[in-house]
């Protein structure tokens, strides 16, 4: 008998679905973890133990209080646990707990561990939740390999589309996501972080390029101006505003001209009839007289 297109697609689809019940089914297990070396300090041992049991179970949640475990136990070979686990558990609330508790101790390694949780196929919290810890943490390291997912498409960061075909521009996962992670590249001001903003400041999404605009101005590097003056007439008056501001930390002459200029923007005919656009005008003169007043001021503050 001949299938009819529709019976066919219920059938792969039925077929999919149970060819992925295995993997569904291990989709939520935890590590092996091995036992704790010998002659650890008094204690450290049998707690080490109890949380080793606890986490061994197909609970997330359980695994996240067993996470917690080993938080609470003062030794280093804790430490090594939860390295473990926010490496490679099978649930990315299991490792963003374990993320967090390194972030506690202060765990040099912490930040990257961040970097790879926003940068997986995780679910979009806690991609946005990684995202924010290293943004949090201005790490030099992480952000550069947030730069590396980027640029490469790394898991979370795999290019959707791109417009335009100089622009630059592509979708790499949530857009709180990507937006934290552009703003965490103004946070080291390095080379490579500077040019990964030149090419965000690009991107077709007006948070992104608004991100990058604001994330300049934390970097005070001059060699955003340029792209600075043409953002402050992006068609998106977030963008544009951020620009402004931007430029205003920064200061230098190129800034300061410009900002003047936007400064005495006046309101058009269209605008006077429309009220949006009228406002839309007000808050961009008032973002660039405050912009100039900062110019200004840090011209002024500048040594002769």
């Amino acid at each position: 008998m001949q299938l009819l297109p529709f019976m066919r697609l219920h059938l792969t689809a039925l077929l999919a679905f149970v060819l992925a019940l295995p993997a569904l089914a291990g989709g939520n297990k935890p590590l092996p973890l091995p036992p704790p070396e010998p002659n650890l300090p008094e204690g450290v041992g049998p707690a080490i133990n109890a949380a080793r049991k606890l986490y061994d179970c197909d609970d997330d949640a359980l695994r996240c209080a067993a996470v917690k475990l080993f938080v609470e136990i003062h030794d280093q070979a804790a430490d090594l646990y939860l390295q473990m686990i926010a490496y490679e558990d099978s649930h990315p609330n299991v490792r963003l707990t374990a993320i967090n508790g390194l972030f506690s101790r202060e765990h040099p390694k912490a930040p990257l561990f961040a970097a790879r949780l926003c940068t997986s196929s995780a679910p979009k919290k806690y991609l946005d939740a990684g995202a924010h810890l290293v943004w949090k943490s201005k790490s030099k390291d992480a952000v550069e390999n947030l730069i590396v997912a980027m640029r490469k498409g790394i898991s979370g960061f795999a290019p959707e589309h791109r417009v335009g075909a100089d622009a630059g521009a592509t979708t790499w996962g949530p857009i709180m996501t990507r937006t934290l992670c552009v703003r965490a590249l103004g946070r080291i001001a390095t080379p490579e972080a500077i040019d990964a903003l030149i090419e965000a400041i690009h991107y077709s999404e007006w948070e992104l390029r608004s991100a990058a605009a604001q994330a300049f101005g934390e970097a005070g590097d001059a060699a955003g101006v340029p792209h600075l003056l043409k953002a402050v007439d992006d068609k998106d008056l977030d963008v544009q505003c951020e620009a402004m501001l931007s430029l205003g930390r920064i200061g230098g002459e190129e800034a300061t001209a410009r900002l003047q200029q936007a400064a005495k923007r006046e309101t058009s005919e269209r605008e006077t009839h429309y009220e949006i656009e009228y406002w839309r005008n007000e808050i961009y003169v008032r973002i660039a007289k405050k912009a100039l007043k900062a110019s200004l001021e840090k011209r002024a503050a500048a040594p002769p």
